[in-house]
């Protein structure tokens, strides 16, 4: 893999929030007022809380009646409303609740855990292949077609059509 590396970044990867989702980049340090370039995922936050804070907390959905017997006699249902707040915070305690948090920490302790199960795994030998093995698999198959192509020169197809299912 080392072929395909173009470079190697020190710490940890910080994902940055791409242009057309509202993400600011700073060329250079220069750029910022404090010198530091901001947290790409705050900024996302609080454009995210703004957008919610101005948008109508509930959405009116009218639902037409398009049964075969509606006519002009009939009452029209009244329009339902979705209160979309109370939506977004069941979706943001669901994702809260089921996966772990984004911050540093808990991402370093996820990253640690998996950089000890690599190194259990490598300890334990199942990357050390055993070539023998192939080598076994190999002389039993090359067994079973050459039964097959015995058998079909006989003139047994049925015995031969059931090696090649074997070999197969």
């Amino acid at each position: 893999m080392n072929h395909y590396r173009i470079g190697r970044i020190e710490g940890n990867w910080v994902n940055f929030t791409p242009p057309i989702r509202g993400g600011l980049f700073a060329q250079s340090t220069k750029d910022c007022p404090t010198g530091i370039p901001q947290d790409p995922i705050s900024i996302h936050a609080e454009q995210l809380s703004q957008f919610f804070s101005t948008t109508s907390p509930t959405l009116a959905l009218e639902l037409q009646d398009d049964s075969p017997g509606s006519g002009a006699d009939a009452v029209p249902d009244p329009p339902r409303s979705i209160d979309n707040t109370e939506l977004v915070k069941q979706a943001l305690e669901d994702d809260l609740s089921q996966y772990p948090s984004l911050d540093a920490v808990t991402q370093q302790a996820i990253v640690e855990k998996y950089r000890d199960l690599h190194q259990k795994i490598k300890n334990e030998g199942y990357y050390d292949c055993q070539y023998r093995e192939y080598a076994k698999e190999m002389g039993r198959y090359l067994c079973i077609f050459t039964a097959f192509l015995i058998a079909l020169r006989s003139g047994w197809f049925i015995t031969s059509a059931a090696l090649l299912g074997l070999f197969w």
